[in-house]
């Protein structure tokens, strides 16, 4: 009986990786609803359930049992635990496939459904990113430190490491992602080694052994053919790698009650759905993330960047924020002693990180109503302190560095649960005088706060009287101020009672944190005159120099709102092309940023571009620079440019046509062989 399980018709989802954010327009041939009142761009139902036909496979389908049963045999399937050796109601979750997947035929279903099981397809997505070329070997070193300042990470001297080593107490961090544990010599996506590379640049800031344990698990493991690589890891995953993942992170950890999940990762309910209750595979990965919080462990999942079509909202799981821990009872059916239950009001099911610049303003690709209550900057962060590697940007950056500082302040104050921590990393935050587009129950505080590192770390000292780490000389730490440092106390609703703050009329807290005012301005401007100098001192191609056509065309029924003008070269809609999601088998690799160290010169009007060598052998068709400003965005199309790994290339653009209060810029590349346009967001100096 497909689909019908103990709630109701159950949907299907996919899952992507959440650092991702594509640029869509509509054209004659594809079907769109625009919004009136917000202007965005929405998918009609034609156009998602295409995606989900197409994401959805038969061959391979997640199925729900009775108590107390074994996953029944199935002519032409093979069967197996989707959690093995689990207990409670994590044992009626079974996997089947069958025996000549990825061919599936309707005598295999019919025997399915024969068995009367409850069952529903599993289904698949991809995102993935990383870089290497002449402008990212220069520049990743100065980003990577405007990075963590911006995040006011807390270093060796800080801490008095390495001599206070010892006094640190063990945690875990899995890194729920595209590699296994140990890390393979060649992997395929570096997303997720990239992520391990923050958590860890954060959580030991020492050189010596670290008390935070941070390690991989494959919850991504598949490729191309949609087949997995257990070995190597993967592009993307499906709902049954991710809840088998989910659950194998609490499994492999020695103590899940002082464990932190990193999931940067999620998927796109707008285009799928976000309910467990309608849809066996989500309610899968549900019950997972379940499982993980009655053990005690702290979940930390990315909000999400804008999608295809201007979809709304956090990706999930990161909506799930707005849910709480399950119930004793919940934990007891789920075979879990629950005596590792956060006791505060405030217990989410997941905690969301969003992204923001350096100055705290959301994302040029922040998602329509997708903000939670904490966020990182996110913008062109390059991981791995003794190898830096190439720029990033996206929540998976942010999530991974709130998991780091959550890992770093439960090694220095053992005695605090979860829910502590994480109030301790968001009261310390920086105010940025906006509300959360989402939270959970039993909280009052719904203000954006953006972390800082070290005012967590000091925020938990001040805090917890108890803590053991109170006799470090260095404390209280040498990059907190003290002036606008957290007063000691945390409210109720989050953790252990204290005293509140006092809170201005504008509803902003004078004395739990920094507020947005010390956002480290002064930092970015500094490096963005060192980003200068370093792309002044780098080899460089002829500059191109076009004109412009003097009338723009109007993209209205756009993400990019706003008018585009076409260069003497360039040949086509001036407008960005319009692209529904694809799938990562009909999408050739690579497929991460083609340019993720380029950037816009806002005085100049002038982009410095150079070619990521996974792309040498793709020709590029179509250029063009999406410039967002405080008026609306200006996308100029340039054609059929050239672009070099090894030198830099300097475009021209019109001067006169720039928006006003330039916020953001897109370097937009298509490529021959290569089915989809290819986005790279640029610094902006």
């Amino acid at each position: 009986m497909r689909y019908e399980l103990r709630h109701e018709l159950r949907l299907i989802l996919s899952i992507s990786i959440a650092s991702s954010s594509l640029i869509a327009c509509v054209d004659e041939g594809m079907e769109a609803d625009l919004d009136a009142q917000t202007q965005v761009l929405r998918a009609t139902a034609s156009e998602i359930a295409k995606v989900r036909d197409e994401a959805c496979v038969d061959y391979r389908q997640i199925a729900w049992i009775g108590m107390d049963q074994s996953c029944p045999s199935v002519p032409g399937w093979e069967e197996g635990s989707l959690f093995p050796n689990a207990s409670g109601e994590l044992e009626r979750y079974c996997v089947y496939q069958t025996v000549n997947a990825p061919e599936v035929s309707a005598i295999q279903l019919q025997y399915l459904d024969a068995a009367e099981l409850a069952h529903a397809p599993d289904c698949e997505a991809i995102f993935s990113q990383s870089g290497d070329d002449v402008m990212t070997d220069a520049l990743a070193p100065t980003l990577q430190a405007v990075f963590y300042d911006a995040l006011n990470r807390a270093d060796a001297e800080d801490l008095g490491l390495p001599a206070n080593e010892s006094l640190r107490q063990p945690v875990e961090v899995a890194v729920v992602d595209t590699i296994p544990d140990p890390i393979p010599t060649q992997v395929r996506s570096e997303h997720g080694e990239s992520m391990t590379a923050f958590v860890e640049d954060i959580a030991c800031p020492g050189d010596n052994d670290c008390a935070v344990d941070v390690y991989n698990v494959l919850g991504m493991p598949r490729t191309q053919t949609r087949k997995r690589d257990m070995v190597h890891g993967g592009f993307y995953g499906s709902f049954a790698d991710l809840a088998f993942g989910i659950f194998q992170a609490v499994e492999s950890s020695s103590n899940p009650a002082r464990l932190v999940i990193n999931l940067s990762l999620g998927w796109e309910p707008e285009f799928f759905g976000d309910d467990a209750s309608t849809s066996l595979p989500v309610d899968s990965v549900h019950t997972a993330l379940e499982y993980a919080r009655c053990h005690g462990a702290v979940v930390i999942a990315a909000a999400g960047n804008q999608g295809h079509l201007c979809t709304e909202g956090p990706l999930m799981p990161a909506g799930w924020e707005s849910e709480d821990v399950p119930t004793v009872a919940r934990c007891i059916a789920l075979g879990v002693a629950p005596g590792s239950l956060p006791t505060a009001s405030y217990k989410p099911l997941v905690y969301a990180v969003g992204g923001v610049d350096i100055e705290g303003e959301p994302s040029a690709n922040a998602r329509v109503e997708g903000e939670p209550r904490l966020v990182g900057v996110a913008m062109h962060a390059s991981p791995d302190l003794d190898d830096p590697r190439a720029p990033m940007t996206g929540t998976s950056v942010s999530t991974a560095a709130v998991s780091g500082t959550v890992a770093l302040i439960w090694s220095l104050f053992p005695d605090l649960d979860g829910a502590a921590v994480m109030a301790s990393v968001y009261r310390s935050g920086a105010e940025l005088g906006r509300d959360a587009s989402f939270v959970g129950s039993g909280i009052s505080q719904t203000q954006v706060r953006s972390l800082d590192v070290c005012a967590a770390i000091d925020y938990a000292r001040r805090t917890f009287s108890s803590a053991p780490l109170s006799e470090i000389g260095s404390m209280p730490l040498a990059c907190a101020d003290d002036e606008d440092a957290a007063e000691e106390g945390t409210t109720a609703e989050e953790g252990t009672t204290a005293e509140e703050g006092t809170t201005t009329e504008e509803g902003t807290t004078t004395e739990e944190g920094t507020t947005a005012e010390d956002s480290p301005e002064e930092e970015g401007s500094l490096s963005s005159q060192t980003l200068l100098a370093l792309i002044e001192a780098l080899p460089e191609e002829d500059p191109i120099a076009l004109s412009f056509s003097a009338e723009p065309v109007d993209c209205e029924a756009s993400c990019v709102l706003g008018e585009a003008y076409l260069g003497d070269e360039a040949s086509g809609d001036a407008c960005p092309t319009p692209t529904l999601p694809e799938l990562p088998f009909t999408t050739p690799q690579p497929n991460h940023p083609a340019c993720p160290s380029c950037t816009f010169y806002t005085s100049e009007s002038t982009v410095t571009a150079a070619l990521d060598e996974d792309y040498v052998d793709y020709p590029i068709t179509e250029l063009a620079v999406i410039v967002q400003g405080v008026t609306g965005a200006r996308t100029f199309s340039l054609g059929a440019v050239t672009l070099s790994t090894e030198s830099v290339t300097r475009i021209l653009l019109d001067d006169d046509l720039m928006p006003e209060g330039i916020e953001a810029a897109t370097l937009r590349i298509t490529f021959d062989g290569i089915e989809q346009a290819n986005e790279s967001r640029l610094n902006i100096i």
